[in-house]
């Protein structure tokens, strides 16, 4: 995919262009000795991170370089599930929570090629402006919409009345739950209602793999189901869960299995040195919203 490979070519050359941090803005430069700006993001990723965040341009781009491909070819598959629900040759509207860089917008692209995408990706973090700009300018010889808002997506979709064809929480909860666990029950509460509403045609859920019933992407997940699970006059919802990597001896398989073969080969000469991950290793909650027929 063009767009994708110049995506990552642009995220080598940003990279190796911008200095190493002298005075670092989390608590600890992880990086050591080493120059790999990649320790800092493993010491964000890590369960037990509570106090460092997303806070350096230049691991942003080392994030997509190393998580890129996996995270481009998840959202793909999961696009690929809800393809079927909708007519391609009008508009597909897209918002994505917590967006980040938008790794789903390029799966979204990928399977909706032919049609014309509205995509609206809502961020409260400003550290990925720049490469949510260069998304816009990436695709600005093709017949897409791409927005991006600084805003609280609650707070935006309840006072637009906004409505979309698929909503994305990609990478979302587990990063959530564990920086703001105190508002992550509200925020689901509020999703909830969203979605009974009928706001969204699909939602895909994409995350980590902790199958934990606390503090977790995975119990995230399960809430807004149990939630949605009980009546509603207008609407049914149908949930489809999905994985790709075989569990361990502690893990439990969340739903159908799915190939976790990576969709953007082969991995181009600007990304091989970072070592990106060439596996899926995710899990998905989709849920399709079904209008009842009224007597």
């Amino acid at each position: 995919m063009e767009e994708f490979n110049s995506l990552i070519k642009h995220c080598a050359q940003q990279f190796n262009t911008i200095p190493f941090c002298s005075n670092c803005v989390m608590s600890q430069c992880r990086r050591c000795s080493t120059n790999n700006c990649y320790n800092c993001l493993t010491h964000i990723h890590s369960i037990h991170t509570r106090d460092d965040h997303y806070a350096c341009e230049k691991i942003t781009y080392n994030y997509i370089l190393k998580h890129g491909y996996r995270y481009v070819s998840e959202m793909a598959w999961a696009f690929l599930g809800v393809k079927n629900l909708f007519d391609l040759t009008l508009p597909i509207n897209i918002a994505s929570v917590g967006c980040g860089p938008s790794t789903e917008l390029y799966g979204a692209v990928a399977v909706f090629r032919n049609s014309n995408l509205y995509y609206y990706g809502f961020d409260m973090n400003t550290v990925w402006m720049p490469i949510q700009q260069f998304n816009v300018n990436n695709f600005s010889h093709l017949p897409h919409v791409i927005q991006y808002y600084n805003s609280d997506f609650i707070e935006y979709v309840n006072d637009n009345n906004i409505r979309c064809d698929i909503l994305v929480l990609n990478y979302f909860f587990s990063d959530f739950v564990k920086y703001r666990p105190q508002d992550c029950d509200v925020f689901i509460k509020e999703l909830v209602s969203l979605i009974q509403e009928g706001r969204f045609t699909a939602v895909i859920i994409n995350d980590v793999m902790l199958l934990y019933n606390a503090g977790t992407g995975y119990a995230c997940m399960e809430k807004i189901a149990k939630l949605l699970k009980s009546s509603n006059q207008n609407y049914t919802f149908l949930f489809q869960r999905r994985h790709f990597a075989v569990p361990n001896q502690f893990q439990f398989e969340y739903g159908i299995k799915l190939r976790d073969n990576i969709g953007f080969t082969p991995i181009i000469q600007e990304a091989q040195s970072f070592n990106p991950f060439s596996t899926c290793g995710s899990i998905q909650l989709i849920i399709k919203t079904i209008k009842k027929q009224q007597p």
